[in-house]
């Protein structure tokens, strides 16, 4: 069965209500994973 999709950043899973902190001019990449998910995961 398909998993829960999350929130990755820098290797790690961002908890629901949490925050994702950059400098301003700074790329920050973050990733929306979820395994057995059919469609995958998509971040808007």
């Amino acid at each position: 069965s398909p998993q829960r999709p999350q929130i990755e950043y820098g290797g790690a899973v961002i908890l629901p209500g949490g925050n994702v902190t950059a400098r301003a001019g700074e790329i920050a990449t973050v990733t929306c994973t979820a395994r057995y998910g059919n469609p995958p995961p998509l971040i808007k």
